[in-house]
C-alpha cells in the first residue's frame, strides 16, 4: 500500500468500477491496484520489443510517487490487451541491473481502445528506488509491442535524511518550442518534477472535447513526451487550464467541470475518494523535504469579507501541515507568486495574493508567529524566473520565493526592473526547467536554472535559517 500519504489510492474493485462506469472516449479509466513482487512470470526486455508510438500517442507518465508506489499513466489507441511491466534497478551495471518486479494485465482496455487515458496505481515497491516501466501490447497473451519506457524514483523512507532534487516548470503554451522540456527529459538526477500550472493553454474551450483536444495537442509533442516519461510528476493548475484569469464565482459550471475532468484525465493523479475535485495535497521525501501542492485558483472568493484566496479547509490544512511537519525543508508549490512586485507589474495585480491581503498576511504571519523553519515558496505564472524575498519588509521579508520556468513561453517584458531591486537577487526571461537540490548535510538548497541545452545559466545557494526563512549561503 502507499504509506499513509497515498491512502486515497486504495480503492476496492467495486469502487473502481463505480468511478469508471462511463467508458466513453476520453474518460479516464482507473485500473485496480497492482502489487509489486506478485509473481506471475517475466516478460521480454523492452529493448527486444518495438515501440508503437501510434498506439500510445501521448507517451507515459508517473504521478503520486510515494515511498512504495506510484500511479502509472498512458493513453492507448489500440484494441489488443495491455500489460504493465515495472523494473527496479538493483545494481550499478546498466546492462544487468534491472529486475522485473511487477507485471499487471490492465483491466479495462476496451474503453482505452477508444483513446481513453488509463491510470494504474502500483504499490509494494522499494523506498528510494529507481524504477522503469512500460505498457506492453499483447497478442495471444504474448508481448509484441510497447509504449516508450518511463522512469520514476520512489521517495525515501519517512525518516531518511538524504539529498533530494526536485525540478519545476510552468507556462508551456501550445505551439511554443518545447526544446527546454525535451532537454530536461534527458536528465536522470530529478527525484520528481513539479508542474506549477498553465501546462496547456485551453483558453476559449467550452466542451470536454475542446479541452481534451488542447491537452492532446500539447502533450503529444516530443518535448512533453520526453519530460513526462523521465521522472515522477506532481502538478497543480493555474488559469489557462480553464480560461485566462477565470473566476470561480463567475465561470460557467459546465465549462469548469469539463476543464477539471481534462486536467485529471491527462495528469497521472488519482482523484481522492470523497473529494474527487481536490487538487491540493502533500508528499514527503524523507525528513529532507515535504511538498505542499496548493490549488490557488478554484477556491478564491472575492465576494467574501475578507476575500479568500484559499478555501477555509485548504488554509487550515496548510497551516496545520506546515506546523506539524518535521521535514527540514517545506516547499509550498503555488501557481501564482505570493511575493509583492514593483508597480510596473500592476497589470497582473488582481490575479495575485497581493489583492487578497488578509489571506496573504494570515499565512505569512502564521509561519513567522509559529517560528516554522525551512518554508520555501515555489511559484510560476509570471513567464519569468526569479529568486527573492516574499516582502521587502514585514511578514515575508525573510521568506524565499523561487519562480520556476517558463518552460515554453514569451518572457515577461518588465523583468529587467527586478534586477537591481533589493528585494530580488536575480531574474530572467530565459525559458527553463528549474532544479532545487536540498542537502540536509549542508542545511541549504541549491537552485539551478537549465536552458534548452540543459546548460545551467544561473545558480545560487540559500541556507535555511534556524528561525523562519533563508539567507544566501
Amino acid at each position: 500500500m502507499f504509506r499513509r500519504h497515498h491512502s486515497h489510492l486504495r480503492h476496492s474493485r467495486r469502487n473502481f468500477l463505480r468511478l469508471s462506469a462511463a467508458t466513453a472516449a476520453g474518460m479516464l479509466l482507473r485500473d485496480s491496484v497492482a502489487h509489486a513482487d506478485a509473481g506471475g512470470g517475466h516478460d521480454p526486455h523492452p529493448a527486444d520489443l518495438p515501440e508503437d508510438a501510434a498506439a500510445f500517442p501521448l507517451g507515459v507518465a508517473a504521478g503520486g510517487v510515494g515511498t512504495d508506489g506510484a500511479a502509472l499513466w498512458t493513453r492507448y489507441a489500440g484494441s489488443a490487451p495491455l500489460r504493465l511491466v515495472v523494473w527496479r534497478a538493483d545494481g550499478a551495471d546498466e546492462s544487468t541491473r534491472w529486475r522485473q518486479v511487477l507485471r499487471h494485465d490492465a483491466g479495462e482496455t476496451q474503453g482505452a481502445a477508444n483513446g481513453a487515458p488509463l491510470l494504474v496505481p502500483v504499490d509494494h515497491l522499494t523506498p528510494h528506488g529507481e524504477h522503469r516501466y512500460a505498457f506492453y501490447v499483447l497478442e495471444g497473451g504474448k508481448a509484441v509491442r510497447r509504449s516508450r519506457v518511463g522512469r520514476f524514483k520512489t521517495a525515501p523512507a519517512d525518516d531518511a535524511l538524504v539529498p533530494v532534487t526536485l525540478g519545476a516548470t510552468c507556462c508551456t503554451m501550445n505551439g511554443i518550442d518545447q526544446r527546454v522540456l525535451a532537454a530536461a527529459g534527458s536528465r536522470r538526477d530529478l527525484d520528481a518534477l513539479i508542474q506549477l500550472g498553465d501546462t496547456v493553454y485551453a483558453d476559449g474551450s467550452k466542451t470536454p472535447a475542446d479541452y481534451r483536444a488542447r491537452w492532446s495537442d500539447n502533450l503529444g509533442r516530443a518535448g512533453y513526451q520526453a519530460l513526462r516519461a523521465s521522472t515522477g510528476l506532481f502538478a497543480t493548475w493555474d488559469d489557462h487550464e480553464v480560461d485566462n484569469d477565470w473566476d470561480p464565482e463567475t465561470v460557467e459550471p459546465s465549462k469548469l467541470a469539463a476543464a477539471r475532468d481534462a486536467f485529471f484525465e491527462h495528469m497521472p493523479i488519482c482523484r481522492e475518494e470523497g473529494c474527487p475535485d481536490r487538487i491540493w495535497r502533500k508528499q514527503r521525501f524523507g525528513r529532507t523535504v515535504e511538498l505542499f501542492m496548493l490549488d490557488s485558483r478554484s477556491e478564491r472568493v472575492r465576494s467574501a469579507t475578507p476575500k479568500k484566496y484559499l478555501g477555509d479547509e485548504q488554509m487550515a490544512w496548510l497551516k496545520q501541515s506546515l506546523k506539524g511537519s518535521d521535514a527540514l525543508f517545506k516547499v509550498v508549490a503555488n501557481s501564482v507568486p505570493i511575493s509583492t512586485f514593483p508597480t510596473m507589474f500592476a497589470n497582473s495585480l488582481k490575479d495575485r495574493w497581493e489583492t487578497f491581503p488578509e489571506a496573504r498576511t494570515e499565512i505569512l504571519s502564521f509561519i513567522e508567529g509559529e517560528n516554522i523553519p525551512g518554508v520555501l515558496w515555489l511559484s510560476g505564472d509570471f513567464h519569468m524566473a526569479s529568486i527573492g524575498r516574499v516582502s521587502p519588509r514585514g511578514p515575508g521579508s525573510h521568506s524565499l520565493e523561487v519562480l520556476a520556468g517558463p518552460g515554453a513561453q514569451i518572457g515577461h517584458p518588465f523583468v529587467a526592473w527586478l534586477n537591481g531591486n533589493k528585494q530580488f537577487d536575480w531574474a530572467s526571461t530565459t525559458n527553463n526547467v528549474t532544479s532545487l537540490r536540498f542537502d540536509p548535510s549542508k542545511n541549504h538548497v541549491e537552485i539551478r536554472y537549465h536552458d534548452e541545452h540543459n546548460k545551467v545559466f544561473h545558480q545560487a545557494a540559500y541556507r535555511r535559517r534556524a528561525s523562519t526563512g533563508f539567507e544566501r549561503a
